[in-house]
């Protein structure tokens, strides 16, 4: 009976036990992320900022458009242009930036494909050899797109808070280069929630990394992890 529920108040499933469903909240996740980062943050609060790296479209399988909805504003990365003007459309508030993330300045490969441009992506040179030597994919046009640290990025918008709420990071293979790119001292965020490919903790670099930085990993939802800033004592 409370499956049904929980489906029923859902845009898609998600874990049966997860502790916040019992309030019905809509979840707009993947793996409802936004729901536990919701219980950690708490469900009465608004007016909070965030960071979405790599944050695709605006609303579906977003992370952060239930903050979005509770009166949230944020800074939200993603190198395809392909979704500017959804994001103009469905989060006007929100500001929207064009780039890339990584370690240092640099140019990194961009493929943009002719026939799935939400398929837009940075690739590395390994990954660009194996798509021209395949041939088997559809067709798309080789690119460069400028990258920059998320640090110089956060700088760039004096309104946004050296403390805020919560970052979360989608980059498949650079989410570890996004992360380093930041300065910890300077933007902390209460709440991380990030993709890591390595199911076990003991292998991940991004755990290690973050567990230097005082970050405690709180649950896992599929291949994203949440991590909460052990500095703060309100959850």
């Amino acid at each position: 009976m409370l499956n049904r529920l929980i489906k029923s108040y859902s845009r898609r499933p998600f874990p049966p036990n997860y502790k916040a469903l019992k309030c019905m909240r809509v979840s707009y996740s993947q793996f409802a992320e936004d729901l536990m980062v919701s219980n950690i943050l708490g469900y009465e609060k608004e007016n909070g900022y965030y960071v979405d790296v790599g944050c695709s479209h605006p609303i579906n399988y977003s992370n952060t458009y239930l903050f979005y909805q509770r009166g949230y504003r944020g800074i939200c990365i993603d190198p395809n242009d392909f979704y500017t003007n959804h994001w103009k459309k469905y989060r006007p508030k929100d500001s929207f930036g064009v780039y890339g993330i990584g370690m240092k300045n640099e140019e990194l490969n961009y493929i943009k494909y002719k026939d799935y441009p939400e398929c837009n992506r940075i690739v590395t040179d390994e990954e660009l050899n194996l798509l021209d030597k395949k041939g088997r994919h559809p067709s798309y046009l080789k690119n460069t797109i400028k990258v920059k640290k998320l640090v110089d990025i956060l700088l760039s918008y004096k309104w946004f808070p050296e403390r805020f709420d919560y970052l979360n990071v989608d980059c498949e293979h650079l989410d570890l280069e996004v992360i380093k790119s930041n300065d910890f001292a300077r933007f902390r965020p209460k709440v991380i929630s990030v993709e890591d490919l390595f199911e076990e903790d003991k292998n991940s670099e991004i755990y290690k990394y973050l567990q230097n930085l005082d970050y405690e990993k709180k649950g896992q939802f599929g291949l994203s992890k949440i991590f909460v800033d052990k500095s703060y004592s309100d959850y």
